[in-house]
């Protein structure tokens, strides 16, 4: 006689199965940013570029352009994986500026640091030095280090003994 394995049915209801594939659609569309399908767009006064093991710097008055987001700056260093796709932007400044518009909610944001490191798979922004975040709807964030989801618009800012954390919320 041989053992059949027993094979469990989980049942779920209409209105749960609903819920769950809306769940998954809504997180998947949630993480797509129309901003990085368009095309990055670098200047600068000097350029040096690493075709195989793709990476790059730019140098003096450099500008990084996707979509509504822009970043402006001194020096800005470009990382990208084997597929040419890109991995993070690290860039300095006194100050470097970022503009973005954030899809999700439709406000613009401006940002400010002396250093910011983009992590471009996650959509996150970490700011350092003299770091602001300020919103076109009068929210605004200070402090010596900001990290910014331009998915969910969370943010962590830590202080330290020069820079308080400051936040102004609109009423």
């Amino acid at each position: 006689m041989i053992n059949k394995p027993k094979i469990q049915i989980f049942k779920i209801s209409k209105p749960r199965l609903f819920l769950l594939s809306w769940l998954m659609t809504s997180s998947l569309f949630a993480a797509q940013d129309p901003d990085f399908n368009e095309p990055l767009q670098l200047s600068g006064d000097f350029a040096q570029f690493n075709i195989h093991n793709s990476s790059g710097y730019y140098k003096g008055n450099f500008s990084a352009k996707q979509g509504s987001m822009q970043i402006t700056g001194n020096e800005i260093q470009l990382n990208q994986d084997k597929n040419k796709q890109l991995v993070s932007i690290i860039a300095f400044g006194t100050p470097l500026k970022l503009n973005k518009r954030i899809y999700k909610t439709k406000e613009n944001i401006q940002a400010s640091a002396n250093k910011m490191i983009f992590d471009a798979k996650k959509s996150i922004i970490t700011l350092e030095g003299n770091a602001m975040i300020r919103s076109d709807v009068g929210q605004q964030i200070k402090s010596s280090k900001i990290t910014y989801d331009l998915i969910s618009n969370d943010f962590e800012a830590i202080g330290n003994d020069q820079q308080r954390v400051e936040i102004i919320m609109q009423p």
